[in-house]
């Protein structure tokens, strides 16, 4: 609920397009706000991952202040990183990886006897 306001605001599950909608507790009025979205009927594939919520909070934000949706958004970021560098860049992370979690392996090369 926004302060002094009386105006709840809900994010819906499906992030593309991002979309705000306002509503009065009273009135029941409704206004959304939608933010820039992919062309119609763009081939998409489904990426994804489980993040901080302080890091959710930031990109929904960044988005929000860019005017696109999420996924646009992340989409972006990393087609920018691709067009400059030619390829995503590695990170190097602390976490432990789980005794559950399988590793990531490279896609193993096949050569002919």
């Amino acid at each position: 609920m926004y302060p002094s306001s009386g105006i709840m605001a809900h994010m819906f599950a499906d992030d593309t397009p991002l979309q705000m909608r306002m509503h009065s507790g009273t009135s029941g009025t409704i206004n959304s706000v939608s933010a820039q979205r992919r062309e119609e009927n763009a081939a998409t594939v489904l990426l994804q991952a489980r993040v901080d919520p302080r890091i959710r909070r930031a990109v929904k934000d960044a988005a929000a202040e860019s005017g696109v949706s999420i996924s646009l958004y992340v989409e972006t970021l990393f087609s920018d990183m691709l067009a400059a560098q030619g390829r995503l860049p590695k990170v190097h992370s602390s976490r432990q990886r789980p005794a559950d979690e399988l590793p990531v392996l490279e896609e193993a090369t096949t050569h002919a006897a």
